[in-house]
């Protein structure tokens, strides 16, 4: 297979290859896009076994301040809190996915318009397999960019979480909160922080940085935010 790409990035292009797929330079990280399954893997799942299983125990909390807050833009987070307390779930249950898929296009490969899948993320609670054995749960980390600074992009803009549960709201949920259609993400990831990188303390040798859980409210980000497995 790597004799195979070589040879292809030598000659460019083949009889195998279209001749209009634009090759970019080979990276270790290539450009890749977000992909969601069409049907969420567990359907009506109480809130109560998101809190537990899922481990998702601010989830009320963490789903009321987001809400808030994509109501009022302008809210401080003071006002965010304070109008928190006052938005009603109308639900008991939501529908979960338990894999986020990365998904890009090698051109180098004898399919270079096919994508595959280059990178995941996992949100599998405890379970029992068909041999009714216990699968330890499975919930990944992630680098979430949470703001974005433009060209200035640098470490401030990315922050350490562990993605606890992925989901979607209710439709009459969507027309309670955003009656003018306003709202137009499918689904949702409930995250929990680390400390940020403004904050951690790096080794000298190592350069690597020693974080650990923050005690604040874990918070909820829409499926287009930019995660990146770690």
């Amino acid at each position: 297979m790597h004799h195979e790409k070589y040879l292809r990035r030598r000659l460019e292009t083949s009889f195998n290859t279209p001749l209009h797929v634009q090759k970019p330079l080979p990276s270790l990280i290539p450009a890749r896009r977000l992909q969601m399954a069409k049907h969420p893997t567990s359907r009506g799942v109480p809130i109560e076994v998101i809190c537990t299983k899922y481990g998702a125990t601010q989830f009320i909390p963490a789903l009321s301040r987001f809400i808030a807050q994509y109501q009022h833009p302008e809210y401080s987070k003071a006002q965010v809190k304070v109008a928190s307390n006052h938005i009603h779930i109308p639900f008991s249950k939501v529908s979960v996915f338990h894999r986020l898929k990365f998904v890009s296009y090698d051109a180098y490969s004898l399919n270079p318009l096919d994508e595959s899948v280059v990178d995941s993320i996992h949100t599998d609670p405890v379970h029992l397999d068909k041999y009714r054995k216990i699968i330890p749960g499975r919930f990944d980390t992630a680098i979430i960019q949470v703001k974005n600074s433009g060209s200035d992009f640098s470490l401030k803009d990315l922050g350490i979480g562990q993605v606890r549960c992925i989901f979607s709201l209710p439709p009459h949920a969507l027309d309670l909160w955003f009656p003018a259609g306003t709202f137009i993400h499918k689904h949702l990831a409930y995250v929990e922080w680390f400390t940020p990188f403004s904050r951690a303390r790096k080794d000298q040798n190592s350069k690597l940085f020693k974080v650990s859980r923050c005690p604040a409210i874990p918070k909820i980000w829409t499926s287009s935010t930019c995660f990146m497995v770690i």
